[in-house]
């Protein structure tokens, strides 16, 4: 098998996202934040999509544990389906100028193909994120989210062999990937800020098929 390793490109969409609601609440001594929206991403293309999204957040009352589950859903229009869900717990360290929060991640997508031969890609992700923010005095903040993760993921797609039989081809990859995204902000208030940052993406590949 042969490594690779590069740094890959992310594509850019233009993505509006309807919030339906938000509820924050507390039962059972713990703080509860519920969001669902809807999604619209217009590429200009049949790779236009929409679908909902749920995420929710668990933070148990005097204690600094976040605990995270979201799903979304999207639909092409070219017949492609897409889903995905999340699960993650976290811990935040409080400081007298901030805090700092790392996270453990798992994550699961599942993409169906509408075409000739069919397919399915199917992506578990298991990762470690850090997520920090700090004041750096007056108006101004340090701000980051650091992430690293394990990708395993099978492709399935049905292909025929000599004799037009049919036969459902499966082929492996793992990956390991990184994002880190390190910016300073200026808080106009405690609702209003912006961000200036540098983002690096990268990975590391194996593929193999059965």
């Amino acid at each position: 098998m042969k490594m690779k390793s590069g740094i890959q490109s992310v594509g850019y969409s233009v993505l509006a996202g309807l919030t339906a609601m938000t509820m924050a609440s507390s039962a059972n001594a713990a703080k509860i934040s519920l969001t669902t929206s809807y999604e619209v991403g217009d590429y200009g293309s049949t790779y236009n999509y929409d679908g909902p999204r749920l995420d929710m957040t668990i933070n148990p009352d005097g204690t600094n544990w976040y605990f995270d589950i979201g799903t979304r859903k999207r639909n092409h229009d070219n017949g492609q389906r897409y889903s995905r869900t999340d699960l993650s717990a976290g811990y935040r360290f409080r400081f007298e100028n901030g805090w700092i929060q790392p996270e453990v991640k798992i994550r699961r997508d599942e993409t169906l193909y509408k075409s000739d031969s069919g397919g399915r890609l199917m992506t578990d992700i298991y990762g470690l994120e850090l997520n920090h923010i700090f004041s750096l005095g007056g108006n101004w903040g340090l701000w980051g989210d650091w992430s690293f993760q394990m990708m395993k993921e099978t492709s399935e797609t049905v292909k025929k062999d000599s004799n037009d039989n049919l036969f459902l081809e499966n082929i492996y990859s793992d990956a390991y990937t990184w994002e880190i995204e390190e910016g300073i902000r200026y808080y106009f208030s405690n609702d209003s800020r912006i961000t200036v940052s540098l983002y690096d993406f990268g990975s590391l590949a194996d593929k193999g098929k059965d």
